[in-house]
């Protein structure tokens, strides 16, 4: 029941009728919006979003929105205590590349460790 909409921000210009419109294939939604305003952004922002089937966009969020429920429920402790593993000598130079980097440095904290190197968001 997989159900594409084309969203108008950016990307590869689409024709639609004689116009060209920017749009992308993938929507990446934050935080699991209700399905009224999942609904309200698709309306607004899908290329055609009037035209959508709102009933069958509704029941794949429900689908989905089931879905986390149920890993939430079952992988609930999945993150408790993971094992820390040193880093493969393999991914040390693209380690020292991304730790390196401005961007990175403004967006993690970093605190050296003899045997690890934790990154901690900025507060």
């Amino acid at each position: 029941m997989a159900h594409a909409v084309q969203v108008a921000l950016g990307g590869a210009p689409r024709n639609i009728g004689r116009f060209a419109v920017a749009s992308d294939p993938h929507v990446f939604l934050i935080g699991r919006p209700p399905t009224g305003e999942l609904l309200g952004f698709i309306r607004t922002m899908a290329v055609d979003g009037q035209s959508v089937d709102f009933g069958e966009l509704t029941a794949e969020w429900r689908a989905a929105n089931d879905h986390v429920v149920n890993l939430e429920r079952e992988e609930a402790d999945a993150a408790d205590d993971p094992p820390i593993t040193p880093l493969p000598e393999s991914l040390r130079p693209l380690a020292e590349h991304v730790t390196a980097d401005a961007v990175f440095k403004r967006a993690y904290g970093v605190r050296e460790n003899r045997r690890r190197r934790d990154r901690f968001p900025r507060r």
